[in-house]
């Protein structure tokens, strides 16, 4: 099955299942410049570390949660950040996540502020206009490669 978004595996010794990391294939652009201000109330926000027990392939990572409203603004780190995503509201090229369990369209494919500054949302479509959905089974590979 080919990988969605002309994604290419870099084998590791000769191993297609375990990428390089990063994947020398992908550029990824950096993620927020500092501590972000919320873009709902103004409020300050504070960085966060998810548990090691996340179930979406997040373990470990960085996070910025805003204090006064509890809005989720953002991780801090550079997986997903593609420089071909399309444009958030801020003008950069947008973060490229992957939808928990609990969602509305769990596993769906979106684009978001990879600098957490603007609340900036749009799913991955393809060419019928449905989100595009990762499953589970790929999730930890992708997270791998940084894409997601």
């Amino acid at each position: 099955m080919p990988l969605p978004y002309g994604i290419r595996i870099t084998p590791y010794n000769g191993n297609p299942f375990l990428p390089t990391s990063p994947n020398p294939s992908v550029r990824l652009e950096p993620g927020p410049d500092g501590v972000p201000q919320c873009c709902l109330c103004g409020g300050s926000s504070t960085q966060y570390r998810t548990r090691s027990s996340n179930r979406n392939g997040n373990a470990g990572r960085y996070y910025y949660k805003c204090t006064p409203c509890g809005k989720f603004l953002g991780f801090n780190d550079r997986r997903g950040n593609l420089p071909e995503n399309p444009e958030c509201e801020c003008g950069v090229s947008s973060k490229q996540q992957r939808a928990g369990a609990d969602s509305k369209v769990p596993g769906g494919l979106h684009y978001v502020c990879r600098k957490a500054r603007c609340d900036f949302y749009s799913p991955a479509v393809n060419g019928r206009g449905e989100q595009v959905v990762i499953e589970e089974v790929f999730c930890a590979l992708f997270a791998k490669m940084g894409v997601v």
